[in-house]
This record gives C-alpha cells, sequence and structure tokens, in this order.
C-alpha cells in the first residue's frame, strides 16, 4: 500500500453512496471543524484511493465544501483490494473515537468480518499465503483504546443478536446491558426472552435470572443446537483448536418460532425470578452497606471515638440482618410485605 500526497478539486471527489460508518453527520459538528480549519487550516488530509474515491475524511471534505474550498489536501493511496479500503475507513473513525455507542458496534462488527476474511486460519495458525496478523481484538484495543472484554462485548450485541433483538436495542426498547445477557441465548430463541422483558420492564437483575433458567431448562436442547450448527459448518481441522468457536461463521437466523424441544417461556415461573432477583438485590445493598459501616468503625475508632457508639452502630447491623431475614422470608413465601420491621435507632 502506498501513498502520495495531492491538492486535488473537492468537485472532482466521489463519494461512494452507504460508505460512511456513521448514520449521520450533524451540521453542527461540520460547522465546528469548518471553523477549526478556517482558524488553523485542515491539519490531517482526507484518504481517497486511485479513482479519487473518497476512503476516509467525510466531514473533512463537507467542512472544507462548506467554507467554499475549491482545492483540498488528499492523500491518494493505493490499497490494492475494497476490504483494505473498508478496513482503512473503519481503522480512522475508530481511532479519532468520536462514534456514537451504537455505531462503534457496528464498526467493530463489520471491523471483525473484514480481519477474519483478510486473515483466516487453519487450527490457529496463518496460511502460508497470508500475511501474518495478531490478534483481532488486541489489535482493534490498540486502534480503539479499550479492553479486549469490551471490544468482545460490543462485537457480541451485533453479531450474535438476532434482529429483533437488535431492533430493539436500537429504538432504545431495551439496554446494552440487556443485550449482553440476551446473546447468551440461542438466537431463534432470543425473541422470546425481550418480549418478557419488555412486557414485564425486567431490570438487568431479573434479565438475568431468567436467562439462567431458560438456559438450565433447556441445556439438553442447546447442547444438541450448538453440535448441530458446528458440524453444518464443516470447518476441517477446526476441532482441534480451542478457540474454535470464535472462528464458527454464523448462520443468518431465521426462525421466529423456538425449534423442537426448547420448552416455552410461558412455562417459566415469572413470579419467582423476579422475587429472586429482588432477593438477590437486597443481598447486593446489605452487602455494600457492611462495607460501608465497616469503614466508618475503622475511621471512627482510630479517631479515637467513644466505644458506646461503636456499640450502638453494631446494634443497628443487627437490626438490619434481622429485617433482611423477615423480608426474604415474605418473598420466598410469596407473603405481603406489610409487617412490621424493627426499627433502627
Amino acid at each position: 500500500m502506498s501513498d502520495q500526497i495531492h491538492y486535488l478539486k473537492i468537485d472532482n471527489i466521489v463519494v461512494r453512496k452507504n460508505w460512511n460508518i456513521r448514520d449521520e453527520v450533524s451540521m453542527d459538528s461540520i460547522a465546528s471543524l469548518a471553523e477549526s480549519i478556517q482558524a488553523i487550516g485542515l491539519q490531517n488530509a482526507i484518504i481517497v484511493n486511485e479513482s479519487i474515491e473518497l476512503v476516509a475524511g467525510y466531514r473533512r471534505l463537507c467542512a472544507c465544501k462548506r467554507l467554499g474550498f475549491e482545492d483540498i489536501k488528499a492523500r491518494v493511496v493505493s490499497f490494492g483490494s475494497n476490504d483494505h479500503e473498508r478496513l482503512a475507513h473503519i481503522d480512522e473513525n475508530l481511532q479519532t473515537r468520536s462514534l456514537s455507542p451504537k455505531n462503534l458496534e457496528r464498526a467493530l462488527s463489520e471491523r471483525k468480518a473484514i480481519w477474519t476474511k483478510l486473515y483466516p486460519t487453519v487450527t490457529g495458525r496463518p496460511r502460508n499465503d497470508k500475511p501474518v496478523a495478531g490478534s483481532f481484538e488486541k489489535e482493534t484495543a490498540d486502534i480503539t483504546g479499550q479492553s479486549k472484554t469490551n471490544i468482545r462485548k460490543q462485537v457480541g450485541r451485533v453479531d450474535l443478536s438476532s434482529p429483533g433483538v437488535r431492533t430493539a436495542y436500537e429504538k432504545n426498547e431495551i439496554t446494552k446491558s440487556h443485550v449482553d445477557e440476551l446473546v447468551r441465548l440461542p438466537i431463534n430463541m432470543q425473541d422470546f426472552a425481550m418480549k418478557k422483558i419488555i412486557e414485564k420492564n425486567l431490570g438487568i437483575a431479573e434479565t438475568r435470572l431468567l436467562v439462567i433458567d431458560f438456559i438450565e431448562k433447556n441445556k439438553d436442547a442447546i447442547v444438541k443446537d450448538a453440535i448441530k450448527k458446528f458440524n453444518a459448518s464443516k470447518l476441517d481441522g477446526l476441532k482441534e483448536e480451542k478457540d474454535f468457536i470464535d472462528e464458527i461463521p454464523r448462520d443468518d437466523p431465521e426462525p421466529e418460532q423456538p425449534e423442537a424441544g426448547f420448552n416455552p417461556f410461558n412455562e417459566i415461573n415469572m413470579e419467582n425470578i423476579e422475587n429472586a432477583a429482588m432477593s438477590k438485590r437486597i443481598d447486593n445493598h446489605v452487602k455494600s452497606l457492611n462495607i460501608l459501616l465497616v469503614k466508618y468503625v475503622r475511621e471512627e475508632a482510630w479517631n479515637g471515638v467513644d466505644m458506646s457508639v461503636l456499640l450502638d452502630v453494631s446494634k443497628d447491623i443487627v437490626a438490619l440482618e434481622s429485617n433482611i431475614v423477615i423480608i426474604k422470608k415474605a418473598l420466598i413465601n410469596n407473603e405481603s410485605l406489610q409487617i412490621e420491621l424493627k426499627s433502627l435507632t
């Protein structure tokens, strides 16, 4: 890949349809960039291919047009393939770190698809006729400054979610944390869980328990489904690789109904799940409160606080733990929470 700097006529630069990784570019951002260019000039050249098609720098091009420039500084690069051009476009947007969260997820998903195509592996080793490349996640982490775990999650929200889940997420009907839980389910069952989440307005704790409960009830069917998809992939030699699952191309999601063998969601007791989630949240609050109390007691002890004060705090902790036991018992027995709690001093 070679490149040279030129000054090109703006009117001669071709902007390809649907090329920009962003959904839209706000006029405010263009105006702000135009002010900066007018003040200090264009610091970074746009990138075009040998056919003078724009590869990266759409906002810079728009800002220069707004300023009435006839020419623009451009790097003319010979990429060798459309995939390398697309990768350059995505990488420049990742480096600026200005993409919206959902655009970023799409960009990372597309980057992984292109990267995997350019650097296919057999049993974990690069093919002899392909350049040696590092881990996709490591390389992307270096570009974005994010951890490999975050990159894996963001890619999963696109690659592992059903079209229905992705649409609900795009419309803000569910959150990214909901999606992170839902992608643990087979694609053809995610929509059923999602409908329960929206219908019951479930929080993350309830969603996590819902997914765990479903997986527990359908372990055999889920394993059989995974084996069937693996056998259908026909990837020779991939079985010997420990991390082969990441390399398996995923089927396009199609069925709207669950496959035979899955227990429908109406057999799952939502009330028990919601109660278990509430109990879990109570446990978490108690843990947090105990940490704060211990920290407080230690700090006050160092300050020479009177022992009678510490004894009062100890009594409050005992009363609090008694209240938690009462609440848990009421939840388990589906009793009304209109009960008498021990008062704290």
